[in-house]
């Protein structure tokens, strides 16, 4: 048995009018840099893109950092100008990719039910949880082939589609890389404080209201309520979520 299946794509983005883009300066540029996909262009493009010290390209990264990180395939930009970025200790640039991590988790309230075997009741009970919403390739004309008696049959497959609030890694590597980034400024809190109190001032005016639209929503900014709440006894932190102490 196999799966196998047809993946849907437009025509390919111009490579060419992109380096034109880039080099001309034209805030176009990101608009068709988001619908490039492959992997081995996109990681030495990045390195490029670090690489070019004119403030507009730099510009353009925290654009791009503060955009809707929805693009298949673009893991490997974020991962790879970060590890620049913390090799040049280059802490501005790092506060914004703290930030961009901190909103790319969001826990939603879900209830569920609990019985319990000594008083033979059941009860309700509510938590956090975050859904799985990796960006995607889209593919369509999925199926599954298989062969039963000699005879080979097809079967349809749902089409995979990336919905508009996917966002880059799974909640996995989200907490990986946040955990990263936080490590950058603990470390730099240990070794110099007040350059980490500079560095922790500029982070927190990236914050918009977005970021506080809820309790929830404010408890999943991991790095900021380390920054802020850290030593609070009514938080506690684990490797990937923050959560108000029970009671």
């Amino acid at each position: 048995m196999a799966n196998q299946q047809n993946t849907s794509k437009a025509s390919s983005p111009s490579k060419i009018l992109l380096d034109e883009l880039f080099q001309s300066e034209d805030d176009q540029f990101l608009d068709l840099f988001v619908q490039f996909e492959s992997y081995e262009f996109l990681k030495h493009f990045s390195i490029k893109w670090m690489e070019d010290a004119r403030p507009w390209a730099r510009k353009q990264l925290i654009e791009y950092l503060h955009g809707s990180l929805n693009h298949p395939g673009h893991e490997v930009v974020f991962k790879r100008t970060l590890k620049l970025a913390i090799e040049r200790d280059d802490d501005e640039l790092i506060a914004h990719f703290m930030v961009a991590l901190d909103g790319l988790v969001r826990r939603n309230r879900t209830t569920s039910y609990v019985y319990n075997y000594r008083t033979r009741q059941s009860y309700r009970r509510e938590y956090l949880f975050a859904k799985p919403n990796r960006t995607v390739r889209e593919q369509t004309g999925r199926f599954q082939e298989f062969t039963y008696r000699k005879q080979t049959y097809r079967t349809p497959l749902p089409d995979l589609l990336n919905r508009p609030h996917n966002r880059l890694f799974s909640q996995k590597t989200r907490a990986h890389l946040r955990r990263r980034v936080w490590r950058y400024f603990r470390f730099m809190a240990y070794q110099d404080a007040t350059r980490y109190t500079d560095a922790m001032v500029s982070a927190f005016a990236l914050y918009d209201n977005s970021y506080f639209s809820s309790g929830e929503a404010i408890l999943d900014n991991w790095s900021l309520m380390h920054a802020g709440f850290f030593h609070s006894p009514e938080i506690a932190f684990t490797p990937s979520h923050t959560n108000i102490v029970a009671g």
